[in-house]
């Protein structure tokens, strides 16, 4: 496929001395244009070559309509706009041609063509290089001529010989066909067996990627966000809530969290992911937070407004009632916070698995990897080095190290009640 060169690139702009220098045949390979465009660029490509017949002759100052073409040339040269026939706004690229200024570009040529064929001095021109065209025609056929049997003579040569080396090798061929076909076989079925593994891995693969893409969840789009949050508002945040409250604080009544459990698993789908968990939990952490501050400046406003208290005399008072909602409240914000990073943590863990279990099933399916000889433990190397990077435990900045060690395991079953 021909790269389109803009031949009005660095040109400056367009005179009477340049202009017949220009590579018009540029244009085209100019693509996704119209077909006014391309049937015009023929037609100022025709009057081209006209105007250098009449330029080598003497006599192109004597066609009136020469400076048209030129006219038309500082249009495509984007100095100008487009005339003298019919009027077209100048453009800045060539892809920014629209039908219009195609259908106009070409009514130009057209005229510019209809015009200059009056002129005895154009048409003169016009039958010179129609002239040289058809001697160069003349002179070529010969040459033509005499290749053409050339080749047959080279190739009459070459099919004797062929059919008398096809003769000598039939007896070889028919002894060792059978043992070809022995070979042919076994490669076949090695081959075949090859790709049979290669599928299955994939497959494997496909299903690994896929158990990480649920555990990561969907979210809702933005589309769709006010009535995904109507219908999931009711049990979602419900079943969240019930366990913010009940697993910190009812852990010594397994009958009455037991119950709570039961009726929450009834009420609530199961979630939907880690990614949704972990905004369900990034949402209450800022709520507990919100509340919390909201608690201490009602309390503050109460004591100092309502009922005039002083902290002077009654400073053991004003903080007992404000260190309640302050336990309460960061307990639930603590609690939500931790939760928000381990999902987190884990939804990235999640997305880092689909990605390699994706990458690696492109390199098993890949047949240009490790195709060479010297590369043949290549694929399986990266293979290897893939399935590590799958299965490593690595955690991410949203955990401090310290709830990054073996203990992840725990902080995750108290949090998600697995």
């Amino acid at each position: 496929m021909a790269v389109f060169r803009d031949p009005f690139k660095g040109l400056g702009p367009i005179t009477a001395d340049n202009a017949l220098q220009i590579q018009l045949e540029n244009l085209r390979d100019l693509k996704d244009v119209s077909t006014d465009f391309t049937a015009a660029v023929e037609k100022i490509i025709l009057c081209r070559n006209v105007f250098l017949v009449a330029k080598e002759s003497g006599f192109l100052e004597q066609i009136p309509y020469w400076p048209h073409f030129i006219t038309i040339l500082q249009w495509l040269n984007r100095e100008a706009d487009l005339g003298p026939y019919q009027a077209a706004p100048r453009f800045n690229e060539f892809n920014e041609i629209d039908a219009t200024q195609s259908s106009t570009f070409l009514v130009n040529a057209n005229n510019l063509e209809i015009n200059s064929m009056s002129q005895p001095d154009y048409k003169m021109a016009s039958t010179v290089l129609g002239a040289i065209a058809a001697q160069k025609r003349i002179n070529t056929e010969p040459k033509l001529n005499n290749l053409i049997k050339n080749e047959e003579s080279r190739l009459a040569v070459q099919r004797t010989e062929f059919e008398e080396a096809m003769g000598a090798k039939l007896t070889d061929s028919t002894t060792l066909l059978g043992k070809t076909t022995t070979d042919s076989v076994t490669s076949i079925q090695t081959v075949s067996e090859e790709k049979l593994s290669a599928i299955q891995q994939a497959d494997a693969l496909k299903e690994w990627q896929g158990y990480y893409d649920d555990l990561i969840g969907r979210k809702p789009t933005r589309q769709n966000s006010k009535v995904w949050l109507k219908r999931k508002a009711s049990d979602k945040w419900l079943k969240v809530s019930l366990k913010f409250l009940t697993r910190p604080f009812l852990n010594g009544a397994s009958s009455i969290n037991s119950s709570l459990e039961y009726y929450t698993q009834r009420l609530v789908p199961k979630s939907e992911g880690y990614a949704l968990m972990a905004d369900q939990y990034k949402l209450w952490k800022n709520i507990w937070l919100i509340t919390l501050v909201a608690s201490e400046a009602i309390l503050t406003y109460l004591f100092t407004s309502v009922w005039k208290w002083s902290y002077k005399t009654r400073l053991t008072e004003i903080l007992a009632y404000k260190l309640i909602p302050a336990l309460l409240f960061g307990a639930f914000y603590v609690t939500a916070n931790k939760n928000y990073r381990i999902y987190s943590n884990l939804t990235d863990q999640v997305k880092h698995r689909s990605v390699v279990a994706k990458t690696i099933r492109g390199i098993v399916l890949d047949q240009n990897i490790g195709a060479g000889e010297d590369q043949k433990d290549y694929k399986a190397e990266l293979v290897t080095a893939g399935a590590k990077a799958m299965f490593e435990l690595k955690t991410t900045g949203h955990l401090t190290k310290k709830e990054s060690s073996g203990a992840l395991l725990d902080i995750f079953r108290d949090a998600s009640g697995r």
